[in-house]
């Protein structure tokens, strides 16, 4: 598949977890702003039956028990333009334009999407670092200045 823009504003409640400051009513508020590029490889086949078949084992009479899906050669790349991650008084910004690229080496699951898989994740942050701001419990970091 070719280039593709997506966008995503989501807010989750989160447990409590006071040895992290997050309270009651704590909410994660995620913003993510990006493309993502990709080739997707995948090749359906028979299962390679290395065992006499006995009443536990797969049932080849059955899809989705007979066949096997190999992954291997898929890639994906995420490019993210914008993405900030805001925790009560904490807030994470991802440099701009940070790259992230998963490369599937081997791949073989089932039809029920179990196997191994082997891949390779890599992520370039530009020269740049991700940004952490910290405020005092209660504020936000939007509702504070520099200089808190």
């Amino acid at each position: 598949f070719g280039v593709s823009s997506f966008s995503s504003n989501s807010e989750t409640n989160v447990n409590e977890f006071p040895e992290l400051d997050i309270f009651e009513g704590s909410k994660l508020c995620t913003f993510i702003l990006g493309t993502f590029d990709g080739c997707v490889i995948f090749h359906l086949r028979p299962q390679v039956m290395v065992e006499p078949r006995v009443s536990t084992g797969p049932n080849v009479f059955n899809p989705l028990e007979a066949y096997e899906i190999d992954f291997s050669g898929s890639s994906l790349s995420l490019r993210i333009k914008e993405c900030s991650l805001n925790l009560g008084h904490r807030r994470v910004i991802v440099p701009t334009e940070t790259t992230f690229a998963v490369n599937v080496i081997k791949s073989l699951v089932n039809m029920s999407f179990e196997g191994t898989t082997q891949c390779e994740l890599s992520w370039d942050f530009q020269g740049s670092s991700p940004i952490l701001q910290v405020t005092s419990p209660g504020n936000t970091p939007a509702q504070s200045s520099h200089e808190d």
